[in-house]
């Protein structure tokens, strides 16, 4: 590495954590999995790594700075064009998230905002299920139906609201 970057470059270690880092837009989470014989005693070990979404806007150093994601439904694109940010997001999500809980909460988290900034509730569902049904062997599930129900389930969780958007649960 010295022979690459100049001295006066220096690299701080931001977490104290090594089985979780963040690195662009994912976390590399990995964890030691425990691998036994034929008797119940531990052999060994493996290492399991998966990826969660990371948005270093989320930290707290950042909660004060008003942040803009997605334009307002009143803004010139028309409402099919501008819920299609839904559908683009879902593809970065089902690419970059390992974690079937993670990509629930990113789900709902970004369906909360768009309705927040004034997008069709009923059309992003719609957009949601339609591509849920297109990739249905996502995290395993035989059914798009599950994880629909839990996305739904969560975006109606009022600790998600209070931890990761502020504000009150939006209505049924």
């Amino acid at each position: 590495i010295d022979c690459i970057y100049p001295d006066c470059l220096t690299l701080d270690r931001t977490n104290a954590d090594c089985w979780s880092f963040p690195t662009l837009d994912i976390r590399i989470v990995s964890s030691r999995v425990p691998q036994y014989d034929n008797s119940g005693d531990v052999v060994g070990y493996v290492v399991v790594s998966e990826t969660e979404l990371y948005d270093k806007r989320r930290e707290k150093c950042y909660d004060d700075i008003p942040v803009v994601q997605y334009t307002h439904v009143s803004s010139t694109l028309s409402q099919n064009v501008a819920s299609s940010i839904l559908l683009g997001q879902l593809h970065r999500f089902r690419e970059l998230i390992m974690r079937r809980n993670n990509y629930i909460l990113e789900c709902a988290m970004l369906l909360w905002r768009m309705i927040k900034r004034g997008y069709k509730r009923e059309i992003l569902l719609a957009k949601l299920k339609r591509h849920l049904r297109m990739y249905p062997d996502t995290f395993g599930d035989t059914s798009f139906r599950s994880l629909f129900a839990d996305i739904e389930s969560m975006f109606h969780s009022p600790a998600l609201v209070a931890h990761y958007v502020g504000g009150a649960p939006l209505a049924v």
